[in-house]
């Protein structure tokens, strides 16, 4: 079966056709893609042998128009081994603004360390998606002003910051001299009344 997922708006400018192989195997077409529409489509299962040495590997190469030759196209690999236990794979064309310039491809499941199922059974043929992913520029980083420089090219040490004391040391005497005159003499004690005689 074979699902084919195409966003309208990320549809290609340019025909794009994508290739696939055994490592050491001449190139195949397995798909073709004008705009938003899939023209042609070949299972990998077709192309690979009954037995193949371990650590072979299928590649898809993502061939543009103005590619010259094979040399030039971009390739994504995976393990030969991993296909006969896919269930989907997925083709996914990185485009910017309507120029297919990268190709990425997977395959569902995979084991965690990657490694190849001891037993090889016979390749299925999974369910496949193909994808565009639209680049996306980053916004600019803020930069900072560059620092001063003396007329020597050298840059201008900061200015030390000062202590405590030294930027509050005026409001700190005036708190004190308002506080010595603020209280005054002492006051003396009323004397006590002289007791009448009786």
């Amino acid at each position: 079966m074979f699902l084919l997922l195409l966003l309208p708006a990320l549809a290609l400018a340019a025909d794009v056709r994508i290739h696939h192989r055994i490592t050491g195997q001449p190139w195949s077409l397995r798909a073709e893609l004008h705009g938003d529409h899939l023209e042609t489509i070949q299972p990998y299962s077709q192309l690979i042998p009954p037995s193949y040495a371990p650590g072979a590997r299928y590649q898809l190469a993502l061939e543009r128009p103005s590619d010259k030759d094979s040399n030039s196209w971009d390739l994504a690999s995976v393990y030969l081994c991993h296909l006969s236990s896919a269930v989907s794979d997925t083709i996914v064309v990185h485009e910017f603004d309507g120029v297919p310039y990268a190709l990425d491809y997977r395959v569902t499941p995979v084991p965690r360390d990657g490694s190849c199922p001891s037993l090889v059974s016979s390749i299925s043929v999974p369910n496949t998606t193909i994808s565009f992913s639209s680049a996306r520029v980053p916004p600019s980083p803020a930069l900072r002003a560059p620092p001063p420089l003396t007329p020597e090219g050298q840059v201008v040490p900061p200015v030390p910051e000062r202590s405590f004391l030294q930027k509050y040391w005026v409001y700190i005497a005036i708190f004190v001299g308002v506080m010595l005159f603020a209280s005054g003499p002492e006051e003396e004690a009323p004397a006590a009344a002289p007791r009448a005689r009786s």
